[in-house]
């Protein structure tokens, strides 16, 4: 579903925000003159976002090592768990 946006589209303070909701939502194309998507953000947080995850479907992506890390922590730390 595509929308149709003005002039000042992605200007404002929850520019990331917006995005993950459009995205819900089934937003799929964005038609507009002069988009304005001005602002950095971190290369992980883009790749994130290009791939629609937030920060818990992000942290997800690294379940195996997680469990890893968690695994070996026990067996070196026993005393804290």
């Amino acid at each position: 579903m595509p929308v149709v946006v003005g002039p000042n589209f992605g200007c404002g303070s929850s520019r990331e925000h917006a995005v993950w909701g459009l995205s819900q939502i089934g937003m799929r194309a964005i038609l507009g003159e002069g988009l304005e998507i001005g602002f950095d953000i971190e290369p992980a947080r883009e790749e994130a976002l290009i791939h629609g995850l937030d920060i818990v479907g992000t942290t997800l992506t690294f379940a195996d090592d997680i469990r890893g890390f968690e695994r070996e922590d026990r067996e070196t730390n026993p005393w804290l768990f």
